[in-house]
């Protein structure tokens, strides 16, 4: 058994695709399933099943994904204190989030790809579920989401990372553009576009208009904060996403929303057990420099 066939198993059990599998390694597909095929006769069992139109784990792929998941994250965790010893920082650093906080991190992202480009820095946007099982199947280093009573597990450590307000996002030239608050009543009267029902920023708007939510004119529903924000950058439509959606989009302006005042708080989240690298330490501490005139 190799490593780089425990990285193509791994790669096309999250993908359920050798086709992709071979595009993350730039290998051929031939040459990704001979060497799943030397793994299978290695093991004795098959781990995929292979259909024209699909692939799935067989029960052992199911029983060897976790361990080849603990395996090459303990293969990291070799390279990055042997990296400490250098005084170098490499590997790969994986982090996920949810689509809000993504003009939060944005900043930290960059630099930290400029100041250590030995760094394969990997951004897995989910859900906070996905996330979390993400997290705890190693595959990820570190996850950024709004808590959940779900998310209170003793094998996870969180901290407080990122706060933010939800503003009313809407054209620099829209009507309700000069006003310093908007209300319900400003709302009801415009074209609303909003993130999915389940992500927790639209958890907190529906808590905010509750019984009066029928009242609005409610257009879109897009699961991508980016995309909502192409949208609201080419009409007079309306959105309630956090007060930094609007960097480097100059057409757009956030508006404080009446009963919206207080501050969200999302949270950074490692396994307890999970060894953290180095360049877990160094991002985190880059996102809280960075953070920090936002905080204030």
């Amino acid at each position: 058994m190799e490593i780089r066939q425990l990285k193509y198993f791994v790669a096309i059990a999250e993908t359920n695709s050798f086709s992709e599998a071979s595009r993350k390694f730039y290998l051929s597909q031939s040459a990704i399933s001979q060497q799943i095929k030397i793994l299978e006769d290695e093991l004795g069992i098959q781990l995929f099943k292979r259909t024209p139109h699909n692939v799935s784990l067989t029960e052992g792929g199911r029983q060897l994904l976790p361990l080849a998941l603990k395996t090459l994250s303990s293969l990291d965790e070799c390279y990055d204190k042997i990296g400490r010893i250098k005084g170098l920082v490499g590997g790969e650093l994986n982090i996920g989030l949810t689509y809000s906080l993504e003009p939060y991190l944005r900043e930290t992202a960059i630099m930290f790809m400029r100041k250590h480009p030995m760094v394969q820095l990997n951004v897995h946007f989910k859900t906070i579920p996905e996330l979390m099982t993400m997290l705890r199947n190693r595959q990820i280093d570190i996850a950024f989401c709004i808590s959940t009573a779900e998310n209170q597990d003793e094998d996870l450590i969180s901290k407080p990372t990122i706060k933010y307000h939800l503003c009313a996002i809407l054209r620099k030239n829209h009507r309700l553009a000069n006003k310093e608050k908007l209300t319900m009543e400003d709302l009801k009267h415009e074209r609303i576009i909003l993130p999915e029902t389940g992500v927790k920023d639209r958890n907190a708007i529906e808590r905010y208009f509750g019984n009066t939510a029928s009242v609005l004119n409610i257009s879109s529903v897009i699961n991508d904060a980016n995309a909502i924000m192409n949208v609201l950058q080419e009409t007079n439509m309306v959105s309630i996403l956090p007060e930094q959606s609007i960097n480097n989009r100059p057409l757009l302006k956030a508006t404080k929303v009446e009963g919206l005042e207080k501050m969200v708080q999302s949270y950074s989240f490692i396994l307890k057990d999970k060894y953290k690298k180095q360049s877990v330490e160094i991002f985190l501490k880059m996102l809280s420099e960075n953070l920090l005139p936002y905080q204030l």
